[in-house]
């Protein structure tokens, strides 16, 4: 999310799997290279694209959610990436997960093909063919393909509407001057911002971190059952979690669920880690609780964290369960 500084969350990698209808319901992927100008398009708030299939022209709307070619409408559907496969005889294969980072990083540089070792073999795959080709063998070609997930994704304008709900989150809730706020993004003593402008607000996701919240979130579901102390956490967010709660994303009231601001100068770096909690500070001398994650659910509070008083500043609103919390008012 982007505010100017009166905050946008990038979205990193080659963004989601586009698809098209075609004979007996079935979806077919577009080639990787079309797919992305497709996502890029969308993601921008663009009403349509054209893309090249085939030495054809295809024009894509992208609020209908269609693509025309001549005479002919196809519906088109987005889904979520989940890694990259390569085709055996006898079904699709995922690559390991350094071969895909590899293939979705050189596809998101816009680069034509991609080079890589694959045991003793070196291999190149071209995007706009989605094939894969043995170096010294040429002969030797597989299909390979962004596996998507089945469900399509909800639109994107979910998120563009919702520019005016952080917006209130700003307004709404003002943070008290902390020595913080003095230190880390210049501002003089016992003064705070007047206000700020959201600028953008975009959907961040990580397939293998979300699986791994999952398998946590199971854990932390068990202890908030057995615990005879459970309580509903009440947070400044919850406008927020109310109208980003869609079916898609339903946050679990009996886990504590709730969405929160983590403030950062390295938050594009997060977003390359996927959010890898080792890139947390080390240094435990000014960090009241120690080297952890600390998150607020007050944006006027996260924004001490994000950089100086005078440029755009970049914030993450992150999903979090809070479980069997433990609250304190002590300085």
């Amino acid at each position: 999310m982007s505010t100017s500084p009166a905050s946008t969350a990038t979205t990193e990698g080659a963004g989601d799997v586009w698809q098209f209808a075609g004979r007996s319901n079935a979806w077919y992927d577009y080639a990787a290279d079309a797919g992305l100008a497709l996502d890029r398009a969308y993601r921008r708030g663009s009403k349509s694209a054209d893309i090249e299939a085939k030495g054809l022209i295809v024009a894509v709307d992208l609020q209908a959610f269609t693509q025309t070619c001549g005479k002919k409408t196809r519906n088109v559907r987005r889904v979520p990436f989940l890694g990259w496969q390569f085709q055996t005889s006898a079904c699709w294969r995922d690559f390991d997960s350094d071969a895909s980072d590899r293939l979705e990083a050189a596809l998101c540089a816009d680069q034509p093909l991609c080079v890589f070792m694959h045991g003793s073999s070196r291999y190149e795959i071209v995007f706009s063919d989605m094939r894969q080709t043995r170096c010294d063998d040429p002969s030797r070609r597989r299909r390979v393909r962004r596996r998507g997930g089945e469900t399509p994704l909800p639109e994107l304008v979910l998120w563009r509407v919702l520019i005016p709900a952080f917006q209130a989150n700003f307004d709404e809730f003002r943070a008290p001057w902390s020595r913080d706020r003095t230190k880390r993004t210049g501002w003089a003593a016992n003064t705070v911002p007047s206000g700020y402008a959201v600028k953008s607000v975009e959907l961040v996701r990580h397939p293998a971190r979300w699986a791994a919240y999952c398998k946590a979130l199971r854990a932390v579901e068990a202890a908030c059952a057995s615990s005879s102390s459970f309580a509903l956490v009440s947070v400044q967010t919850r406008g927020l979690n109310a109208q980003l709660a869609s079916p898609e994303w339903a946050l679990r009231s009996d886990c504590n669920e709730v969405y929160l601001f983590h403030g950062s100068t390295a938050s594009s770096e997060i977003l390359e880690a996927h959010f890898d909690v080792s890139m947390a500070r080390p240094s435990t001398a000014s960090l009241v609780g120690g080297s952890k994650v600390y998150f607020s659910d007050i944006a006027a509070k996260s924004d001490e964290y994000t950089g100086t008083a005078n440029q755009g500043l970049r914030m993450l609103l992150c999903r979090a369960a809070l479980g069997v919390s433990l609250y304190t008012e002590e300085a």
